[in-house]
């Protein structure tokens, strides 16, 4: 007899299922469900930041020993900067420059270190030339980013100057700087110098005023120079300088512009004293090529290149290649100003006129040799002007036979011809 199917209720079939993985977890996710019914999640605890103070402190000990260093060494410059100052003194003084000052205050920090330096007198030998400067006060100072370049500030301090024959002037500035620096051994590796709104007056109501000037030198770090090498180079231009009442130039009151570009050929020893240096780099043919000459002088311009070197004497000779424009009225000026002497004058209209030629304007153009020589400036054949000594070299006549220089001629092309 066969059995009818269990009427059994589903519920009591869960024996059935429990070899079911699925529908265990099924179940088991409803019973947690239900467990949790009506109670908030727990959340996750929360991560505290890290701590960053070790970091802070090691910045700020850091930086406070890098500012204890910084002060550490702006007071060594400054103590470098004072005996530098004795040294240069000494050292001058041997060279027969004699240096003397009051109080020197040491200041400027941080940014710099200064030296403000009161009552300065320069006073050069009567071999050096006997002058005499004077001022109140000067500024010397450097930065500690550069402690190998020094600036000299003087201005606006009066600076009195007085002169060998007793003349005396007073000189005022804008601006007036002087830069110089040295290399790793101690000698000139370039400088400057700036002057604007100058004017200088001498104690007799003469004066004179300077509307800008620029210096700059560069000294070339050549092993073994030879004597055609470029050891120093010149840069100079000046603009404005004016004559004022009283005061007479050879031309007019004024110069318009005035631009130099030269380089030293062979090498002029720094070690030594300066006469002798001279000496051994006029004897090594050692030459200044002036690359660009060149002068506005109204009514006058000039342009030159050429080259110059020392005589015996150690003063300048040498021809220069210029072109002069206004040259006729200038002629009429300095007979005028009684530099030329009438024949002279008369002798130079003659003979330059018949060399000029005229540009593409029309006006008169002089092509022609300026010659250097035996302390007298030459246009040619023509003298123009005698040229004051530098202060260095022999007296003159004190060379005896060896100072005596043959003469010289200009030919019809504009070329020197030595005498014999």
């Amino acid at each position: 007899m066969s059995r009818r199917p269990s009427d059994r209720p589903t519920a009591n079939r869960s024996d059935d299922d429990a070899g079911d993985p699925d529908a265990r977890s099924e179940a088991s996710a409803k019973k947690s469900a239900a467990a949790g019914h009506g109670s908030k999640p727990k959340r996750a605890p929360k991560k505290k930041p890290r701590r960053r103070a070790t970091p802070i402190i090691g910045w700020t000990v850091l930086i406070g020993l890098m500012a204890m260093g910084y002060v550490a060494y702006w007071t060594f410059l400054g103590m470098t900067f004072e005996s530098a100052i004795d040294d240069i003194i000494a050292q001058q003084r041997a060279e027969g420059i004699i240096i003397t000052h009051g109080a020197a205050d040491v200041q400027g920090f941080p940014l710099k270190v200064e030296a403000i330096v009161d009552n300065l007198s320069v006073s050069a030998t009567p071999e050096r030339g006997g002058w005499t400067w004077r001022t109140d006060q000067i500024v010397v100072s450097i930065s500690p980013l550069q402690p190998r370049t020094t600036t000299f500030d003087l201005a606006p301090a009066p600076h009195r100057i007085a002169l060998a024959d007793g003349t005396t002037w007073t000189a005022r500035a804008a601006e007036a700087r002087v830069t110089v620096g040295v290399s790793g051994s101690g000698r000139p590796r370039d400088g400057s110098m700036a002057l604007s709104d100058l004017t200088l007056k001498q104690d007799a109501g003469d004066g004179a005023a300077l509307e800008r000037l620029d210096l700059t030198y560069e000294h070339e770090q050549l092993w073994d120079p030879g004597p055609f090498d470029v050891t120093e180079t010149v840069s100079l231009t000046l603009t404005g300088l004016r004559a004022e009442a009283g005061m007479s130039m050879p031309l007019g009151s004024e110069i318009s512009e005035a631009r130099l570009e030269a380089a030293v050929l062979g090498k002029i020893s720094h070690d030594l004293p300066l006469e002798r240096a001279l000496t051994e780099w006029r004897d090594a043919d050692g030459r200044l090529r002036l690359d660009q000459l060149s002068l506005t002088w109204p009514p006058m311009r000039l342009d030159a290149a050429g080259a110059l070197g020392l005589d015996t004497a150690l003063q300048p000779e040498g021809t220069l290649n210029a072109r002069m424009a206004g040259f006729t009225k200038a002629i009429n000026m300095l007979e005028d100003q009684r530099v030329l002497r009438g024949r002279d004058a008369t002798m130079a209209r003659v003979l330059l006129g018949g060399m000029a030629r005229p540009d593409a304007t029309g006006t008169p153009v002089l092509e022609i040799p300026l010659i250097v020589r035996d302390s007298a400036l030459w246009a040619g054949p023509v003298p123009v002007a005698r040229l004051p000594r530098l202060p260095w070299g022999p007296p003159p006549g004190s060379l005896g036979a060896e100072g005596i220089r043959p003469g010289f001629s200009v030919d019809a092309d504009g070329n020197v011809i030595p005498g014999q």
